[in-house]
């Protein structure tokens, strides 16, 4: 692991989010968290990852450059803890997954995994998906990457991916399983031999508690002389509270020094002689460390805001709230810290005695000695006033923490809700209900969002005896899933809660490269297609602003010719415009054969693609808009396009998806032909049938 840095120029969480151009292409992500913000995450975060630079969320064409970024990703998944849900970002080619735990745990874990195509890289810390958690809050985050020539690292990594694999397994989506398997595989290829034995990525909530974890770590020739803990928030420290127990656990280790001191480092809140208190629950004002044979000091972190850190003079006064979690260990000659999202109370640590009601917590454990534990100190604040003896005398010296909010009821029995291809028809989305159906103990139903005055239309509605199916399928006509891809989410009301909780709606991968690019902008149009496949136009031309004008017009291509005369009948014309835009397909997929699975797919069967421009060939001649011997040899074309992408060099990564990908439009393509050729026997003459023929033995060859 890289050395903690102190300066303020590695302390901007947001500058470390940047693409790095020796990464290569960012193919996904997979982040946990406590609870997210769904504006900051999309015009905040997901800009400055994707390094689209500048964005305005009012501006149409930063939304379609974030969409087309987002729907070259394999994965764009975020676990979060469900009952501070607030909603979820427009796009729906990120994945909400809120995690509901049972018996009062919560996901508290603040992990992202960033897959990249020559590293993976990993943010691990304190931090929420919120502004004030990467833009405003004294937080303590590591930035991890490894890759070929930077391998250090992947053992920490590896570890970190386990969790996923293990506590949240459950709640995991296939897209973020797949991208977790390329993870493992790079980090396997890289990591070789190489054993570190001083570093270790730790997850609490399974079966050893995060307590035990950490202070397995020390080492049994060594001594603890002093004991800092950097919380924000804490549990009270009754009979067997946090502090009693981890002190309790090093004696009994023999670990601790008869002279020990501890310090608790905790949020500051204004005094009025103008100085700050330390904020702590109202046990400590009476609890008396002595007891427990160690000398214990409370101080507050100081809130003020350097001014070198905002490029500002003396007079800044800026302050911000405390948040970083961190625990360090002092001996003779060892430091051990621990960093990470778990605060010091009795579930982010486990120091209950049922491991299992603990939350899933993440963070890293750092063992140094000698001269190299002095940076460990790097990762604690700054305090400000004097310590407060804890020796059961503390009253009117410390402050008393704010309330906890309420928590709001979630429908902890469905599992997800999510549009999916039908199992009738691959071509129509259905909504499934994804149920755990041991939860369920009455009635419940699914609707849509409802108005300030009026109830949400039902969509699902299930009878308290009717509660033993695991899924349940919805078919949905086309103005109800427009209205579902505008809202995005459905209303849940149930037997606990009638009133009920707004709940995310996410979109399978095998349904993803169907989606508009925006809800509202529809599919190019055939000539656009053909315009864009020409050079004509960019990609973004082909998605109109939905409020603004729906003509596009650039380099002479418009919705109506000006010259009044309709080119549309002429097939001539028509067939000539298509073999003009053969190169750029050809051009478009072998570029998409060297990227990303995804990127493959949409240049493949997504809403630009050889796919779509078959669709609306096929759909001319059904409508008898063009003779099927021009819709015909378009196909046949288009479908050797297809053939000729089988030889193209992909991308090592993913060399077999790319064929079965091409094999897959090739046959949609396929079927098509036989379709106009079964349609129209009589229209289709002895030579094209020859010439489609061959070239169908041909696609049949290629496969084999």
């Amino acid at each position: 692991m890289s050395k903690l840095k102190k300066s303020s120029d590695h302390r901007k969480l947001m500058d470390r989010l940047a693409p790095d151009p020796l990464h290569g292409r960012l193919l996904g992500i997979l982040a946990t968290t406590y609870e997210m913000q769904p504006e900051f995450f999309e015009t905040d975060f997901l800009p400055t990852l994707l390094g689209l630079g500048a964005w305005d969320d009012r501006n149409w064409t930063s939304r379609i450059a974030l969409e087309k970024h987002l729907a070259e990703l394999e994965a764009a998944t975020v676990l979060l803890d469900a009952r501070p849900y607030r909603g979820r970002p427009r796009s729906l080619r990120v994945e909400v997954q809120p995690v509901p735990l049972k018996s009062g745990r919560i996901l508290h874990a603040k992990v992202m995994l960033s897959v990249h195509e020559k590293a993976v890289r990993l943010i691990v810390g304190s931090a929420n998906l919120t502004e004030p958690g990467y833009r405003r809050n004294c937080e303590v985050v590591a930035v991890l990457t490894a890759s070929a020539n930077r391998p250090a690292e992947a053992k920490l990594i590896t570890d970190a991916i386990r969790g996923f694999d293990g506590l949240l397994s459950n709640w995991k989506t296939t897209s973020a399983s797949e991208l977790c398997e390329i993870a493992k595989k790079r980090l396997a290829e890289w990591q070789g031999d190489l054993d570190v034995d001083d570093e270790w990525f730790v997850w609490g909530g399974g079966d050893t508690p995060l307590w035990k974890q950490v202070l397995d770590r020390w080492p049994k020739n060594d001594t603890v002389r002093r004991i800092t803990v950097v919380s924000p928030f804490w549990s009270e420290e009754r009979q067997g509270g946090p502090v009693a127990t981890f002190v309790s656990a090093l004696k009994s280790a023999d670990s601790l020094a008869d002279d020990a001191e501890l310090r608790l480092l905790t949020e500051a809140a204004p005094d009025k002689q103008a100085t700050c208190k330390p904020k702590l629950p109202e046990t400590f004002r009476d609890f008396d460390a002595q007891s427990i044979g160690i000398r214990a000091y409370a101080l507050a972190v100081d809130p003020r805001v350097p001014p070198e850190e905002v490029g500002m003079g003396d007079e800044f006064t800026g302050t911000r709230a405390l948040h970083a979690k961190v625990v360090l260990l002092e001996g003779d000659d060892t430091s051990l810290a621990f960093f990470g999202s778990a605060n010091f109370t009795n579930r982010g640590w486990g120091f209950r005695a049922d491991s299992h009601r603990a939350n899933i917590e993440a963070g890293i454990v750092l063992r140094r000695s000698g001269a190299n534990r002095a940076a460990l100190n790097n990762l604690l604040p700054a305090t400000t006033g004097k310590p407060v003896p804890l020796a059961g005398a503390a009253a009117g010296r410390l402050a008393l923490p704010d309330p906890s909010p309420d928590e709001l009821p979630w429908p902890a029995f469905l599992r997800e809700v999510v549009l999916s291809p039908s199992e009738v028809d691959a071509d129509v989305l259905e909504l499934v209900a994804v149920v755990d159906g041991d939860g369920v103990n009455g009635f419940w139903e699914i609707t849509y969002l409802p108005s300030d005055d009026q109830a949400g239309q039902i969509i699902l509605s299930v009878a308290a005896d009717e509660t033993n199916k695991s899924s349940h399928r919805v078919t949905l006509d086309q103005q109800s899933l427009a209205r579902m891809l505008k809202e995005q989410e459905v209303h849940i009301r149930w037997w606990e809660c009638p009133e009920g909780r707004s709940f995310p709606i996410n979109v399978t991968a095998a349904a993803r490269t169907a989606l508009p690019i925006s809800p509202g902008t529809g599919r190019p149009a055939e000539q656009h297609l053909i315009a864009y496949y020409q050079g004509r136009i960019t990609w973004e031309d082909l998605f109109p602003d939905p409020d603004g004008s729906n003509t596009i017009s650039h380099n002479g291509v418009d919705d109506d010719d000006p010259s009044g005369v309709d080119t549309s009948r002429i097939q001539s014309y028509i067939v000539r415009e298509l073999v003009e835009a053969l190169k750029g397909i050809n051009d478009d997929l072998k570029a998409a054969a060297h990227s990303s699975k995804a990127c493959m797919r949409l240049a493949l069967l997504g809403s630009v693609s050889p796919i779509a421009l078959a669709r609306h060939v096929l759909e001319a001649a059904d409508s008898d808009e063009r003779t099927p011997t021009a819709t015909g040899f378009q196909l046949v074309e288009i479908l050797g396009c297809l053939d000729a992408a089988r030889s193209y060099d992909a991308s090592p990564l993913f060399q077999d998806d790319w064929l079965v990908l091409v094999d897959e439009a090739a046959a949609k393509v396929a079927a098509m032909l036989e379709k106009l050729q079964s349609r129209f026997p009589d229209d289709l003459s002895r030579d094209f049938r020859r010439y489609a023929k061959t070239v169908q033995k041909h696609h049949l060859a290629g496969k084999r």
